[in-house]
């Protein structure tokens, strides 16, 4: 899972908007920057599987 609900993601939504008032964001703005984020990167496998890259080139390594 990746996004905003994945494992761990909670920490990161805390650190997120404890810098927001740094980056001049509300923590509402910080919200929506975050999930255009995770939009763009949660489609790097398929894009780049689209492109021809095998999808075992594009696997993430096991954790």
């Amino acid at each position: 899972m990746h996004g905003l609900r994945a494992p761990g993601a909670a920490g990161q939504r805390l650190h997120a908007l404890s810098m927001a008032a740094m980056c001049g964001l509300s923590g509402r703005e910080t919200m929506q920057e975050a999930r255009r984020v995770a939009r763009v990167v949660d489609g790097w496998q398929a894009h780049f599987n689209s492109l021809g890259v095998s999808a075992e080139a594009t696997a993430l390594p096991a954790t």
